[in-house]
């Protein structure tokens, strides 16, 4: 297990003020496909625009190596996100127009675009690093999809976006949406976390005209997304009413979504006692699958090496490694070691209703599963 060292950030991510209201320090944990890592964010609201960020946040060494190793199945996309992405590409730019994305992963979207006639460069360096290089410029249009959120420089990100693209060029931005879901966005990487208001502002310091944008046309129900143009001269970022109206929402959301936070860290730590019980009476426990809320759970784990955890997950890449520290190897769900369990704790926000389903088809009466995701 790897605790970051924290580098801290006195201002604001987007305009550079130093006018900041901060939070205490939110421990996370993250894992890649190594190792487990233990990152620490103080999240803070820009009191001259309201941006909503970490002012203490993992160093970029930490993350290069957390980033390098990335779990291939968290940067994975949907073949409906491919068309939606699509579809509202084709809106603004026709083939044989070029497209530079920045940090495309292993998605597939690339390859569908270049089968539609349009020229495609997929650039991925690090999440937090746009340093990469990219030696054309001129590109037509500029995406990124769920970059910025983790980002440690806006700045940097935002000019090296810019600098790539044509006179006229469009530049598309989607990320999760902290208006309309927090919880999303405070996780356990995210650095940034972006409303509508702050794009709109962003696009503006930049100089880039906005064309459209939507918070219900996304590709992810917890995204939004901005398009727009860049024009010569960079406006000057003076919209009052803007900023006020977002620093007034940003400080509620804030405190709302920490609350609801602890209150869930709490039932987590409810949980994790609960199993450790079980297990102290000799009981075999399953927990499926082992995300982000499993962590949350296994934080609190004493009962490393205890031979009656069964940590399960459909992700080969997954099989085989250890958790949160403990000692005990992620398997497969095959129904053999289904079937020794007598418990089972479900964590999948999306999923848990058809595991459900096939733990009810082996034999498990409901009181035997326990959904983590209603508490």
């Amino acid at each position: 297990m790897i605790t970051s060292r924290n580098v801290l950030y006195v201002a604001c991510a987007i305009c550079g003020s130093g006018e900041i209201h901060s939070y205490p320090l939110r421990k996370e944990y993250a894992h890649n496909s190594i190792d487990c890592y233990v990152f620490e964010f103080s999240d803070s609201v820009c009191m001259d625009c309201g941006f909503v960020f970490s002012i203490s946040r993992p160093n970029s060494v930490m993350l290069e190596k957390y980033y390098s190793n990335y779990l291939k199945s968290l940067s994975n996309v949907g073949s409906a996100e491919i068309d939606k992405r699509i579809s509202i590409i084709q809106n603004f730019i026709k083939p044989p127009s070029s497209i530079l994305e920045i940090g495309g992963g292993y998605s597939g979207f690339c390859e569908k675009l270049e089968v539609l006639g349009y020229s495609v460069l997929n650039k991925d360096p690090s999440r937090h690093d746009v340093s990469a290089q990219v030696d054309e410029a001129g590109y037509d249009l500029v995406c990124s999809y769920y970059v910025g959120e983790h980002v440690l420089d806006i700045n940097q990100w935002m000019s090296w976006m810019l600098d790539k693209l044509a006179l006229g060029g469009k530049l598309l931005i989607e990320v999760p949406n902290f208006s309309k879901y927090p919880h999303e966005s405070f996780n356990n990487e995210h650095i940034n976390h972006f409303k509508l208001n702050d794009l709109k502002l962003l696009f503006e310091q930049y100089g880039v005209k906005i064309l459209d944008y939507s918070e219900e046309n996304v590709g992810r129900y917890f995204g939004l997304w901005v398009i727009g143009e860049r024009e010569l001269e960079v406006s000057s970022f003076a919209n009052r009413s803007l900023k006020q109206n977002n620093i007034d929402a940003s400080l509620s959301l804030v405190e709302k979504t920490l609350a609801e936070k602890n209150r869930k860290q709490k039932n987590y730590k409810e949980i994790s006692d609960e199993i450790e019980g079980l297990l102290n009476a000799g009981i075999n426990v399953g927990i499926w699958p082992i995300n982000e809320i499993a962590s949350n759970i296994l934080r609190y784990a004493t009962y490393d090496c205890n031979a009656k955890l069964n940590l399960f997950d459909i992700d080969p890449e997954k099989h085989g490694m250890n958790w949160c520290g403990l000692s005990n190897s992620i398997l497969n769900p095959v129904n053999d070691k289904l079937a020794s369990c007598e418990k089972f704790y479900l964590c999948s926000p999306y999923y848990n209703q058809s595991i459900k389903e096939e733990l009810v088809v082996i034999g498990f009466a409901d009181e035997q599963i326990i959904d983590c995701c209603e508490i």
